[in-house]
């Protein structure tokens, strides 16, 4: 890897070679970079202290805050634009009704199909305090087949992983369709 990923030059106390000029004036254009938005970073980890060590994945934003609370009026101050914790899907899918897969998506562990219209949807995600009811779940239908209603049912299962049962209800009889599923 390249600077400044990786030193541009390696220093040992009171020996050679001595600061140079160029590593100093490099050292302060990646600065400014960084400052000015002109260079990218690789990932950021904020998390209200600083100075911790971490080790995020390349292309990843970690955040700390949290902002969930069940207040009414809620406590926690919130404007557009910020990230919180909570902002983020952990579980986003297209999923195929008719054969119960995943076509595209991250944060699904399995799909099972349990009957028309019927479906377990298991997802990574572990719920905050292992309580499914602090997860928000939207299904959406991506047919054009009408139907009455959707109903989410959501538990855990042994391993405290969030399960949805998402059942389509029409006509009289439950229907088989493509939906996708966001788990925030």
């Amino acid at each position: 890897m390249a600077w400044p990923l990786s030193p541009l030059t390696s220093y040992v106390g009171t020996t050679t070679p001595y600061i140079k000029a160029t590593d100093l004036n490099s050292f302060q254009s990646a600065i400014n970079g960084v400052f000015n938005g002109t260079l990218s970073l690789k990932s950021v980890v904020v998390d209200g202290t600083g100075g911790a060590a971490s080790s995020p994945s390349a292309g990843e934003i970690h955040v700390s805050r949290v902002v969930a609370d069940a207040a009414e009026p809620s406590t926690s101050t919130t404007n557009k634009g910020q990230i919180y914790k909570e902002s983020c899907p952990t579980t986003k899918a297209a999923i195929s009704g008719g054969f119960a897969t995943v076509t595209w998506g991250y944060g699904v562990y399995a799909v099972t199909k349990t009957g028309f219209g019927d479906y377990l949807v298991i997802c990574k995600e572990i719920p905050t305090g292992n309580d499914p009811a602090k997860s928000v779940v939207h299904v959406t239908a991506t047919t054009d087949v009408a139907h009455d209603r959707v109903v989410l049912t959501k538990s855990v299962d042994g391993s405290n992983r969030l399960v949805v049962q998402v059942q389509f209800i029409g006509a009289g009889a439950d229907l088989n369709f493509d939906f996708t599923a966001t788990v925030m």
